[in-house]
């Protein structure tokens, strides 16, 4: 058995300890290598950087995927939900059906409040039951709320394709009026980029 010597042990110290610092360190991320992580990180500075870099490793291989803009899903996301992982609850009635022993039933209604959108991109609860989406990976899945998105989108987009470049905005509405309002919202916070 081999013994160490308490003076061995806090010189092997002063030399790991400052190693494990160093190697702890987060590694500064190149912009140039990475522009929508760090457009993500410029719109949230507060953001977690791993779940941002996630994010935008996900915007960018779901957007070479299917040949769309990560810029533009990145917009959306925050117009959407300023890249939080929100529900949306609104207030809804709902009916309520009550029968007594002679299977006599009537209908009354209650008024709720219901999560009625979901995720980073704000699926709607009917578009969720439309697709068969997992709702509970949409609340803390990000690849599965980024792949998901890009259904829906692709979808819009072909829905509005007369539309041309703004196609696009049929994932807010297919109402005239309020894909205008929803264009100029989601643009603030557009940046078209290049990823070469």
């Amino acid at each position: 058995m081999v013994k160490i010597l308490p003076s061995t042990l806090m010189l092997l110290a002063a030399f790991l300890v400052p190693h494990t610092v160093f190697c702890a360190r987060t590694q500064k991320i190149s912009c140039k290598k990475n522009p929508v992580y760090c457009h993500i990180i410029k719109l949230q500075p507060k953001a977690n950087r791993q779940w941002a870099m996630k994010l935008s490793n996900h915007l960018v291989k779901y957007a070479k995927k299917h040949q769309l803009d990560p810029w533009r899903s990145l917009a959306i996301g925050m117009q959407e939900s300023s890249l939080n992982k929100t529900k949306r609850y609104n207030t809804v009635i709902v009916p309520v059906i009550t029968c007594n022993d002679k299977k006599i039933c009537h209908t009354t209604f209650k008024v709720i409040k219901a999560i009625s959108d979901v995720g980073l991109f704000q699926l709607h609860a009917r578009t969720v039951q439309h697709y068969k989406f997992d709702t509970n990976r949409l609340t803390h899945d990000i690849e599965y709320m980024v792949k998901t998105h890009f259904i829906v989108l692709i979808d819009k987009i072909k829905q509005c394709r007369k539309l041309g470049p703004h196609a696009w905005s049929c994932y807010h509405s297919r109402t005239p009026v309020l894909r205008k309002r929803y264009i100029k919202r989601v643009n603030q916070f557009y940046k078209k980029r290049s990823l070469t």
